[in-house]
């Protein structure tokens, strides 16, 4: 690959089998894999500015039957990366061969309308009050949560047309400007790494094809949108036939009537004030596009009707459609994720109802230490959740001591309509549980993940001249972050130790 870079400046791709992992992970079977091999791939990668194209399919692509590897895959240059906004990497079925055939496909985007997002910038503006309040002004046909939607969505029509005629263009030259400040901030060094990392995120983050619960896989749009309705639909519906409530026989928690009429009274304009501002003004857009920084500059002007769309709540009103609207964002569990349950919903709310929950989560927090009971380490503040992983580790060690009755760990998983039999060692809560020896080979999926966060922490804050090496006696981790990563075999920087300790903004 080094060769290859040197001499072949053009965009270039290469794939097939490299017949080494690049981490412990994606490996099953047999002994540990080879660190000083998996070294020489990351570094090689690293070096040369490549980027793994990822996949989606089976994690492993060769396997003699005992032991199981991801020995098959491809990497691109920042040049080919450049040249197609997706790349796809399927791992198909074997037939002859011990290694699992690979289909690249690489493309470009199709063009999508764009969905209002509100800056914050233009607050700063000095029409931009005065625009809003015509806005607000304009006559609706309702009251309360639905009245306080039609009114939003007036607000979105005079700003996207205030915001096209004042500023022109302004996403593309926002992100003109933020291209050109981090060129400055960086220098000449990481830019081209950074840029890499977005590239691969990107297109990490862009489903191209999925598969259905017989297996078949799907790559047209529409036949995709529709298994995702038909799959979250299904997730997110309550089941109740056949739902049976249990009879317990030991008492549970109770709240006084204090408690509640305290829960379920009627919210102050001082009380949502304190929930407005304390959101943060740079949180995630949401499916309205409005984010908590305009309620904060606007509060003299929406005080009052979002103060009556959270009472309509409170006096028993259910969300009105476009207040409710949620915005579905999917994480992926497994590397390669190509089904629906390979993703973990997050759900991302209009900021209107955000402050609605911000509300009742205010006034719950007050009642939970009378709910929650003293072993339940999480929710409750004071209470760490790493004491369960103690017990856990605690109880992985003695599961083999002789007692009267067999002993039985139980993990559960809480899902819909899931589960799964797991035997030691196994991981719970991020951590490993095991019995017996501890060995290098249990926290291998830790080490990734530490590689994986390095590198990014790396790309994003320093450059060449921030490279640094604080001591020789530093882990090789944290050696690797801080020098040589960006290409330079024999870089080194020094730098003061309290300048590396220091924040870089505050």
């Amino acid at each position: 690959m080094e060769e290859v870079h040197e001499r072949f400046p053009r965009p270039w791709l290469m794939a097939g089998d490299f017949n080494v992992v690049s981490n412990a992970s994606e490996r099953s079977g047999g002994a540990p894999p080879n660190e000083r091999n998996m070294d020489e791939l990351n570094e090689a990668t690293f070096s040369c500015w490549l980027a793994d194209v990822g996949f989606d399919g089976p994690l492993f692509t060769w396997t003699n039957g005992t032991v199981w590897q991801h020995l098959d895959r491809a990497i691109a240059n920042t040049a080919w990366m450049d040249t197609f906004d997706v790349m796809k990497v399927s791992h198909l079925v074997r037939d002859r061969s011990d290694h699992a055939p690979l289909l690249v496909k690489c493309g470009l985007h199709k063009a999508h309308s764009s969905f209002f997002r509100f800056l914050n910038v233009w607050t700063k503006h000095s029409s931009f009050m005065g625009v809003v309040r015509d806005a607000w002004q304009a006559p609706v046909h309702a009251g309360g949560m639905l009245g306080f939607y039609q009114w939003l969505s007036n607000v979105k029509c005079k700003l996207r047309s205030w915001s096209r005629q004042t500023f022109g263009d302004i996403f593309q030259a926002v992100q003109v400007a933020e291209e050109n400040l981090r060129y400055h901030q960086e220098g000449d060094a990481n830019t081209k790494f950074f840029h890499l990392i977005v590239k691969q995120r990107r297109n990490a983050n862009f489903i191209s094809r999925v598969r259905d619960d017989a297996g078949r896989r799907l790559e047209d749009e529409e036949a995709i949108r529709d298994l995702a309705v038909q799959y979250f639909e299904k997730l997110l519906t309550s089941d109740r036939e056949g739902r049976v409530t249990p009879s317990l026989d030991f008492p549970l928690p109770s709240l006084t009537d204090k408690d509640n009429r305290m829960f379920q009274q009627q919210p102050s304009l001082q009380e949502v004030k304190e929930v407005v501002f304390s959101m943060s003004k740079d949180s995630a857009p949401r499916p309205d596009g409005f984010g908590a920084g305009f309620y904060q500059e606007c509060w003299p002007i929406v005080q009052h009707e979002l103060l009556e769309a959270v009472q309509e709540f409170f006096k028993g009103a259910p969300q009105s459609r476009g207040f409710s609207s949620r915005l579905i964002v999917l994480i992926p569990k497994v590397s390669g994720a190509s089904k629906w349950q390979e993703f973990r919903p997050i759900s991302l709310c209009n900021q209107s109802s955000k402050i609605i929950s911000k509300v009742l989560t205010n006034r719950l927090n007050l009642l939970l230490p009378k709910i929650i009971s003293p072993w339940q380490s999480g929710f409750v503040p004071g209470r760490s959740i790493a004491d369960n992983i103690l017990v856990a580790q605690e109880l992985a060690l003695y599961i083999d001591r002789k007692l009267r009755c067999p002993n039985l760990m139980l993990k559960l998983d809480m899902e819909k309509v899931y589960d799964r039999q797991q035997f030691l060692p196994f991981m719970y809560l991020g951590a490993p549980v095991f019995k017996g020896r501890t060995t290098c080979v249990l926290f291998d999926s830790l080490v990734a993940k530490v590689q994986a966060r390095l590198s990014h922490w790396s790309s994003q804050l320093l450059s060449s001249g921030g490279c640094v090496m604080i001591f020789s006696g530093i882990s090789p981790l944290d050696r690797g972050a801080s020098t040589g990563l960006l290409g330079e075999r024999s870089a080194t920087r020094c730098l003061r130790v309290d300048w590396v300790s220091a924040p870089l903004m505050t």
